[in-house]
C-alpha cells in the first residue's frame, strides 16, 4: 500500500487541471490528460514543448484541428469567438470523419471479402477496434480515432495473412494426401481385377479432391478428407473386399463423423467382416491419453534421469500409458530408475556418430546427393573426340551454399570411383585459400596446386618459382602450363576454379593487375588438352560480361540451384539409415520448408537435430523434434547468415530490404507485399524512390535471396531460415545502427 500511495503522489491532479481553463497553455499536455494520468515530469515535459512552439491560441486551434483533435480545438476556439475559426474547424472535422469512414469501410469491405474462416478471437480483436474508432470519431477525437484505425489495418493484415497462409498450407497438405492415394491406386491396378471397387475407389477419390481443392478447408473439412483418403487406401490394401462392404462404407462416409461412442453399432445386413474392419476406420482418433507435443517433449528430455512412475504422475497417465509412449517416440537409452539427477550423458551406453557435415565440402560418396543432372551436363559440355585439342570452358554458378565446393571435389574422383572427367585430370584451384594475393602471387600459387596434384599422381613436372611470376607472371604461367601440358602426354587437364569471383572483388580493391582476365582468356583460347571450369556465386555473369569483354561468350553457364524434393527427402533419411534413426514425414516437411532444399541448411538442420536426438538416445525424428532445435540452428548457422547478410556484392539497400522483409513476414512460407515493404523503407529514410527499391529487390532475385511471393507483388524469403535468423538476431533498426557505423569506420 505505500509503494501505490508513494507511486500516486507523483501524479498530476488530472481532474483539477481538466477543469481549469489554464491548462490550454499546453493543448498536447491536455490531450495526454483526457486519456490517462501523468507523472510531473511528463506534464512538464508537454508544458516546455508547448510553451516552446510559441503559438497564439488561434494557432494553436489551426494546429489541434489540424491534427484532427476537434474536440480540443473547439474548446480553445470559444474564447477566440472568430467565425472563421469555427468554420475552418468545420472544415476540418468534415475531412477527418470523409478519411475514417473511409477506412472503416476498407476494413469492412476486406472482411466482407475475406474468404479465410476467422477464428472467434480474432473476430473479438477486429470487433473492438472497430467500436473503439467509432467512439472516437464520435467524440471529435479523429486524431485517436486515426491511430486506432491504423493499428486495425495492421492487426486485420496480419490476421488475414497468417489465415491465408494457414489455409495454404493446410490446401497444399489436402491436395498431397490426394495425390499420394491416387498413386497408391494407380500402383495396384496392373496387379488385382478392380471392377469390384474401381467405382467406389473412383467416388472416394473425387470426392476427396474437391474437398481439397474447392472446400474451405475447416477442421471438419479436413476430417472428412482423412476419412476418405483413409478408406481409399485400406481399399487399395485389400481390392478383394466385397461390393457390399464398400457400398457400406461409401454410405457410412456420407454421414458426419462418428464418435467413438457411437461405433458399436449392428454391421450393415448381409456385410462382411471386411466391412466392419473399413467401418472401424471411421472413428475418430482416440486422443483420451492426453498425448501433445508438449507431453513428448517432457517425456523425451526426463525418461533417462526419472522412472515411470514419476513420469505417469507428472503426466496425469498410468505407467502402462507412459512405456507405450516411450516405445512409441523410440526413446532407447538405458534408464537408471533410481536416479535423480538432470539428464545428461554420463546416463547414456550408446554413442551415436553424427553423419551430417553442415559447412564443410562433401568428399565421400556416401553423403553426396542429387547432382547426378548437373555432372551430366558438365561430363557432356566436357567431352572431347579422340582428336580434339581445343580446350572447353563451363561457368558453374550458384547461391552460397549450394554445394559448388562439393560438386566441385567430386568431380577429383577417388581411388574407389573414377572421376566421370577420365581420362583428363581434374586439378581443383580454390581460389579463396589463395588470399592474400597479388596478380604474382595468385598465379603462382595456382600452378603450385597443379604441382602438387600431378606430382602426387607421378608426372615429372618441375616445382614453380616464385621470383620467376614476380620478374612476369604471365608469360611465367603461360609456360608453366606447357610444361605441364608435356608433363602429361595428351591426357588433357581440366583446370576447376573455385569462388572464382574472389578474383574481382581482389581487382576491385587495386591489388591486381587489370589485365588478369586477359591473361586467363589467352590460355582459354590457346591452350591445347586444358578444359576450364570457372565456379562462383551469382556474380560471375557479370564479371563475364564486364571489363572489356575479356571473358565474354567463353563459355556456357550453368546455373547449381537446390536440391529437388527426392534427393533432400534421401539427404535427411539415408545417412541415419544404418543407425535405425527414422523420421517422420512430417519432420522432413518441415526441414525441407526451412531449408529449401539447400544441401547445406539440410545438413545443418539434420546435424542439430541428430545431436538432439543422440543427447536424448531417441531414434525417432518428429516435427517437434525439428522445431525445438531451430533456436540451436540459427545459432549455430548465425557465421553463414551474418556473411550473406554483410557479403560485399550486398548492397546497404539490400540489407535494409532483408531485414524490413523479415519484419514484415511472421509465418514459415509467408510473404509480403511489395508496397507494403516499400512504405517501411521510405518511412524510415532508407530508400530513394521506388526505381531504387525495385533495382535492389532484382538484385537480391538474381541472388536467391528473395523469390516472387505470389502474383508478381508479393515477396518472400528463399530460404525461411534465414528470414527467422534475421527476424531474431538482426531486426532492421540494428541492421541500419551496424550499417552506418560500417560506414563511418570506412571513411575513417
Amino acid at each position: 500500500m505505500s509503494a501505490e500511495r508513494s507511486a500516486s503522489a507523483h501524479l498530476i491532479p488530472r481532474t483539477l487541471l481538466l477543469e481549469s481553463d489554464d491548462l490550454l497553455i499546453a493543448p498536447h499536455a491536455a490531450q495526454q490528460l483526457q486519456l490517462h494520468d501523468l507523472s510531473y515530469g511528463d506534464y512538464l515535459k508537454y508544458l516546455t514543448d508547448d510553451l516552446a512552439r510559441g503559438l497564439s491560441r488561434t494557432d494553436w486551434t489551426r494546429q489541434l484541428a489540424k491534427e484532427g483533435d476537434i474536440a480540443l480545438a473547439r474548446q480553445l476556439a470559444t474564447a477566440c469567438g472568430s467565425p472563421d475559426l469555427d468554420r475552418f474547424i468545420e472544415s476540418q472535422r468534415l475531412e477527418c470523419l470523409k478519411q475514417c469512414q473511409e477506412q472503416l469501410e476498407q476494413s469492412q469491405q476486406t472482411l466482407d471479402t475475406n474468404t479465410v474462416p476467422l477464428n472467434a478471437e480474432e473476430k473479438q480483436r477486429i470487433g473492438h477496434l472497430r467500436e473503439e474508432a467509432s467512439a472516437q470519431m464520435q467524440e471529435d477525437r479523429f486524431h485517436l480515432a486515426q491511430r486506432t484505425l491504423k493499428q486495425l489495418t495492421g492487426e486485420l493484415t496480419q490476421i488475414l495473412q497468417y489465415a491465408a497462409q494457414l489455409q495454404q498450407e493446410r490446401r497444399d497438405q489436402a491436395i498431397k494426401r490426394v495425390r499420394a492415394t491416387r498413386e497408391r491406386y494407380y500402383e495396384i491396378v496392373p496387379k488385382y481385377d478392380l471392377s469390384k471397387i474401381s467405382e467406389h475407389l473412383g467416388k472416394l477419390l473425387y470426392m476427396a479432391d474437391r474437398l481439397a481443392t474447392f472446400s474451405p478447408l475447416s477442421d471438419s473439412d479436413m476430417q472428412a478428407l482423412d476419412r476418405y483418403c483413409v478408406a481409399a487406401g485400406q481399399l487399395c490394401d485389400d481390392p478383394t473386399v466385397s461390393t457390399e462392404a464398400t457400398a457400406a462404407l461409401l454410405m457410412a462416409l456420407s454421414a458426419p463423423p462418428v464418435k467413438p461412442s457411437e461405433v458399436s453399432q449392428p454391421a450393415p445386413p448381409d456385410a462382411s467382416d471386411h466391412g466392419n474392419h473399413y467401418l472401424s476406420l471411421l472413428e475418430s482418433p482416440d486422443t483420451s491419453d492426453g498425448w501433445t507435443a508438449e507431453a513428448d517433449a517432457y517425456l523425451t528430455d526426463h525418461y533417462l534421469s526419472q522412472p515411470d512412475e514419476a513420469l505417469a504422475e507428472r503426466l496425469d497417465v498410468s505407467g502402462e500409458v507412459v512405456r507405450a509412449r516411450i516405445e512409441a517416440l523410440r526413446l532407447v537409452g538405458a534408464r537408471q530408475a533410481d536416479v535423480r539427477a538432470p539428464r545428461g550423458r554420463e546416463l547414456r551406453q550408446e554413442f551415436w556418430s553424427n553423419p551430417y557435415i553442415p559447412g564443410q565440402p562433401i568428399t565421400t560418396l556416401k553423403m553426396f546427393y542429387g547432382r547426378e543432372r548437373d555432372l551430366e551436363y558438365i561430363r557432356s559440355n566436357l567431352s572431347h573426340h579422340s582428336d580434339e585439342e581445343q580446350g572447353r570452358v563451363i561457368i558453374l554458378e550458384g547461391h552460397r551454399r549450394t554445394g559448388k565446393t562439393s560438386l566441385l571435389r567430386h568431380l577429383e574422383g577417388k581411388k574407389t570411383a573414377p572421376s566421370i572427367l577420365t581420362p583428363r585430370i581434374p586439378i581443383y584451384l580454390p581460389i579463396d585459400s589463395y588470399i592474400p594475393f597479388t596478380s604474382a602471387t595468385l598465379f603462382y600459387k595456382m600452378s603450385y596446386s597443379i604441382y602438387k596434384a600431378l606430382h602426387h599422381l607421378d608426372y615429372p613436372l618441375a616445382q614453380p618459382r616464385m621470383a620467376d611470376f614476380q620478374a612476369d607472371f604471365a608469360q611465367t604461367w603461360h609456360r608453366y602450363l606447357e610444361e605441364a601440358q608435356e608433363a602429361i602426354g595428351g591426357t588433357g587437364l581440366v583446370l576447376m576454379f573455385d569462388e572464382f569471383q574472389i578474383i574481382e572483388e581482389r581487382r576491385a580493391a587495386g591489388a591486381l593487375d587489370k589485365d588478369v582476365y586477359w591473361v586467363l582468356r589467352a590460355d582459354i583460347q590457346e591452350a591445347r588438352h586444358i578444359d576450364f571450369m570457372l565456379a562462383g556465386t551469382m556474380r560471375l555473369d557479370e564479371i563475364v560480361r564486364q571489363h572489356d569483354a575479356a571473358l565474354f561468350g567463353i563459355g556456357p553457364t550453368h546455373i547449381l540451384r537446390s536440391l529437388d524434393d527426392q534427393h533432400a527427402r534421401r539427404l535427411i533419411r539415408e545417412p541415419v539409415r544404418d543407425q535405425d534413426v527414422l523420421y517422420d514425414d512430417d519432420a522432413v516437411n518441415l526441414i525441407i520448408a526451412l531449408s529449401s532444399s539447400y544441401p547445406y541448411y539440410v545438413q545443418l538442420l539434420c546435424s542439430v537435430l541428430f545431436n538432439y536426438l543422440n543427447d536424448r538416445q531417441k531414434r525417432r525424428a518428429m516435427r517437434f523434434d525439428v522445431e525445438r532445435v531451430l533456436p540451436t540452428v540459427l545459432e549455430e548457422g548465425s557465421t553463414q547468415f551474418t556473411s550473406i547478410l554483410f557479403a560485399n556484392d550486398v548492397s546497404s539497400l539490400e540489407r535494409y530490404i532483408l531485414a524490413g522483409a523479415a519484419e514484415l513476414i511472421t509465418v514459415l512460407g509467408g510473404s509480403c507485399h511489395r508496397n507494403d515493404l516499400l512504405a517501411l523503407l521510405t518511412e524510415k529514410k532508407l530508400v530513394a524512390g521506388q526505381t531504387e527499391f525495385e533495382q535492389a529487390l532484382r538484385q537480391l532475385t538474381l541472388r536467391d535471396l528473395m523469390k516472387d511471393g505470389g502474383g508478381g507483388e508479393y515477396i518472400a524469403f528463399q530460404v525461411d531460415l534465414f528470414r527467422q535468423w534475421l527476424r531474431d538476431q538482426k531486426r532492421l533498426d540494428r541492421v541500419v545502427r551496424e550499417e552506418r557505423e560500417r560506414q563511418q569506420h570506412r571513411r575513417t
